[in-house]
């Protein structure tokens, strides 16, 4: 795969949403397929899109790429003639097809109006813009790229480029459905920021991100809600200290190679993620079967439905999904996406500031990731993909002495109740027993013959039997009982039929003294 350089033949914007933009073209070709999309539009209950001027400079450039690249356009060249021409909202959906004039022949307009019809069957379309070139072959006639946006955000304008020590500004607001705004920013040295939001009525957005002797791209996203839950309505950098790039060049990975496989899919994007993870110095995160599992279904499902969303009216949220499907964890995390390729999927989630926090967490330690394979793309070997990565935390072998004393100290404080030693010594040979595979009926018969020899010193004796993933999840407030004085607390770790290996299995002896 030979580089593509993109050299836009017109100026890029000064800033995102800004006002005045240059009008959008109209001719013969172009006004009716504006026409046809609006028609469409009407037809499925929706506004007429607008015509956007920035929409058309976008087509025309990617149909230039297009030309030159027997049509492939992957998505970090989409995103940069997007940004280049000053808009925010993610790629928007393409049609590209050749044609062998510059007019509206009906062929031409049957094949734009299925295309549009699927476009609308996954939502509201705000924008469009159509751009054409000559083919390379001119026997071939022209490259034509439709492009459609969805817009559910509206901000002031934002410019593209400030000093070092200036503050990017964030003012406006999300349109229904959406609300509960957030706004995330992934730092020139890679971290990841959740940034305050000042959110006013209906669904306004005031948010600060200081340049900060920073330099080079500030990449923003701006997150909000709807009942399928957090969906990234605008992800677009800022450059701090330096002016944005006038020309791209993409290189694809050296390694990358068609994969219209499922099964391979899944392989290869966790061989990208543990490599974007390594490059930071993480520790790998481990397939975990299950979880694929569940992944899978989901991105099923949203292929069936055409919705890529973390909440399913069928299957409720990630963490329900992964409860339902018996895996018990401390941390559920989860990524949606539907792209063209394996190697673009995962470009695009760490390019996007909240799902590379996802990616980069470094409490999750096994991921499962579900792959499906939806219609063809425009490239035939790389079809579209519907993509599901949740992460687990699963638990971790600790230092159980050390453990063990830090929750007794940690109890004691919370309740006032005193360690009695004669109780853990008890606590702790319940907990090794139930850690090493003996039934916790058999291990509580145990436990009461030894509580027999120093039940006299108190009137009641409570056991309580719990397994844990991690510490955090410990809770002093669980493990208190009105008139309680003392308490005795075991703690061992072993294989737990739901949590798995290194599991903790905890027992406390609640007593009141007579």
């Amino acid at each position: 795969m030979r580089p593509i350089d993109v050299r836009p033949a017109t100026s890029g914007a000064d800033a995102y949403n800004a006002r005045g933009n240059v009008a959008a073209p109209s001719d013969e070709l172009t006004s009716a397929m504006v026409e046809v999309v609006g028609d469409v539009a009407e037809g499925a209950g929706y506004p007429r899109p607008v015509a956007d001027g920035r929409m058309f400079a976008v087509a025309r450039e990617l149909a230039r790429v297009a030309a030159r690249n027997e049509q492939m356009l992957p998505y970090p060249v989409v995103e940069f003639a997007m940004r280049y021409h000053g808009i925010i909202e993610p790629s928007p959906h393409l049609l590209i097809t050749q044609t062998s004039h510059a007019e509206p022949h009906p062929e031409l307009l049957d094949k734009v109006r299925e295309s549009v019809a699927r476009a609308f069957g996954d939502g509201v379309v705000s924008r469009v813009g159509v751009g054409y070139v000559k083919a390379a072959d001119p026997a071939d006639g022209f490259v034509l790229v439709l492009a459609l946006q969805s817009s559910f955000v509206e901000t002031a304008p934002i410019p593209r480029a400030l000093g070092r020590n200036e503050v990017i500004e964030i003012r406006g607001r999300v349109l229904p459905p959406y609300r509960e705004p957030h706004v995330f920013v992934t730092r020139d040295d890679g971290t990841v920021v959740d940034v305050r939001v000042r959110t006013g009525a209906r669904g306004g957005i005031e948010a600060d991100v200081p340049c900060a002797g920073r330099r080079g791209a500030q990449r923003i996203e701006i997150a909000a809600s709807d009942r399928t839950g957090s969906n990234v309505l605008a992800n677009f950098p800022v450059y701090c200290g330096e002016s944005p790039p006038e020309r791209f060049s993409y290189e694809p990975d050296e390694n990358a190679r068609p994969v219209a496989d499922a099964g391979e899919a899944e392989t290869v994007m966790l061989e990208l993620v543990n490599r974007d993870r390594k490059r930071v110095g993480l520790a790998p995160l481990v397939n975990h079967p299950r979880l694929a599992e569940i992944a899978r279904a989901h991105s099923k499902d949203m292929r069936e439905t055409g919705v890529v969303a973390h909440v399913s009216p069928t299957t409720g949220s990630a963490a329900d999904r992964v409860e339902a499907g018996g895996v018990r964890t401390v941390l559920v995390l989860e990524n949606v996406a539907r792209a063209y390729g394996v190697y673009e999927s995962q470009q695009g989630l760490m390019e996007s500031p909240g799902h590379r926090a996802n990616l980069l967490s470094p409490e999750a330690t096994h991921i499962g990731i579900g792959i499906v394979v939806g219609s063809e793309g425009v490239d035939p070997g790389q079809p579209e993909m519907f993509v599901t990565q949740l992460f687990i935390r699963a638990p971790q072998k600790v230092d159980v002495g050390r453990t063990r004393k830090d929750l007794e100290r940690r109890l004691a404080s919370d309740s006032g109740m005193k360690n009695d030693g004669e109780l853990a010594a008890v606590a702790q040979e319940f907990a090794t027993r139930v850690a090493t595979g003996m039934s916790s009926k058999r291990a509580q018969a145990k436990a009461s013959e030894q509580l027999d020899d120093i039940g006299s010193r108190y009137q009641r004796i409570v056991t309580t039997v719990t397994a844990l993933a991690d510490p955090v999840q410990f809770s002093s407030a669980q493990f208190t009982e009105r008139g309680t004085t003392h308490f005795g607390l075991g703690l061992a770790q072993g294989k737990h039929d739901e949590l798995g290996e290194h599991a903790l299995f905890l027992v406390i002896l609640l007593a009141t003294e007579r």
